[in-house]
């Protein structure tokens, strides 16, 4: 790189501010699987900085009661917000935890199932909390599955280009998990 008086990258003196740095809050959609690992442990290693505050995003969406095994006499809602807490400590918060980083859960309810309505829950959700970034993982879907089911994924890229300021970072799964899946992009 070019520098005034022909002075190079080593010796310019190091930027130091003296302003004393924002906490930034990023936001880190989470499911059940290990792609939402992945992605956690990508933020942590590439844009985590000691003071940043890290949300937890977990959208509860409806669905038709025969597809939940959950006890009629119970409140479903409430049922799947514990069954998330209790999977998000066993897969998220200890990790976080172990690296002394600040934390929230939220669990958030969508208005429908589709990609489309999970996608505006979690952009509104960063957008409430002021969030630096979006962290999504790519899943590990074959295209036929990501035709069908569409993708929460894409429709946060799609949505954040046309409705939002915050940048989304897609992290891809692990190379070892595309090629399980018979992807070899």
């Amino acid at each position: 790189m070019k520098h005034p008086a022909g002075q190079t990258d080593a010796s310019m003196p190091a930027h130091r501010s003296i302003l004393p740095r924002r906490r930034r809050d990023i936001v880190v959609a989470i499911d059940d699987t290990g792609d939402s690992e992945n992605s956690l442990m990508w933020m942590l290693d590439t844009m985590y900085m000691p003071g940043d505050m890290v949300h937890l995003v977990h959208v509860i969406a409806p669905q038709p009661e025969t597809l939940h095994n959950w006890n009629i006499a119970n409140n479903s809602e409430e049922t799947e917000i514990l069954d998330t807490k209790a999977f998000a400590k066993r897969r998220f918060a200890r990790v976080l935890e172990e690296n002394k980083v600040q934390f929230s859960l939220h669990v958030v309810s969508a208005d429908s199932s589709d990609s489309q309505c999970i996608a505006k829950t979690i952009q509104d959700k960063a957008n409430e909390l002021g969030a630096a970034a979006i962290v999504i993982g790519k899943h590990s879907k074959s295209k036929i599955t990501q035709f069908f089911l569409g993708s929460v994924t894409k429709c946060l890229i799609t949505n954040a280009s046309r409705d939002s300021a915050i940048p989304v970072c897609i992290v891809p799964p692990p190379q070892d998990s595309r090629t399980e899946h018979g992807h070899t992009e």
